[in-house]
């Protein structure tokens, strides 16, 4: 009987038929409402690109997501090689371990230092992880005294450890 209600408007008395009736289409609206906020918060905000166009970027391009913004300082790095002067090749040492540390950060690596986080770093991570340990020794002595002396070909075999940890990271 008290099911009846719901299920048959005619059925209700005359004086509750605008208060159901009033009810209804306040629901209705405010369902609109809710819907139209949905849908421009959606538009108006990054969460899409977040959840939607960066994955996809990622699964089409076989690489992660600002990939090319590292790719970019890559190459920026490199061409520090080609001024042959040894202050450029130590500025490129130090460039390539921020960026390795860059990359680290966005990849979900909380520790403070880059140092502790190569020591978290696993072979699956990145290939050459050992070399990449002693090639941060070669970026230390050139952090630590001035007056290393830095070869071209030191300087080069240096940065090639760097680019196959990049590219074993996915991001050159």
């Amino acid at each position: 009987m008290e099911i009846e209600y719901l299920l048959d408007p005619n059925s209700i008395p005359y004086p509750y038929l605008y208060i159901y009736l009033g009810l209804k289409f306040l629901c209705i609206g405010l369902s609109a409402f809710f819907v139209f906020i949905i849908f421009y918060s959606l538009a108006t905000t990054s969460w899409i690109r977040f959840r939607f166009w960066e994955n996809l970027l990622e699964f089409i391009m076989f690489r992660p997501y600002g990939s090319s913004k590292y790719a970019k300082e890559w190459k920026k790095i490199v061409k520090k090689m080609d001024t042959g002067i040894e202050s450029e090749y130590k500025l490129a040492i130090i460039e390539a371990d921020t960026l390795l540390d860059d990359m680290l950060k966005f990849m979900g690596y909380t520790e403070e230092t880059t140092e502790k986080k190569v020591e978290k770093l696993t072979p699956i991570d990145i290939s050459n992880i050992n070399e990449l340990r002693e090639v941060r020794k070669v970026r230390n002595f050139v952090i630590q005294d001035p007056d290393y002396k830095l070869t071209e070909d030191k300087a080069r075999e240096v940065l090639k450890v760097y680019e196959d940890s990049f590219k074993s990271l996915g991001f050159v």
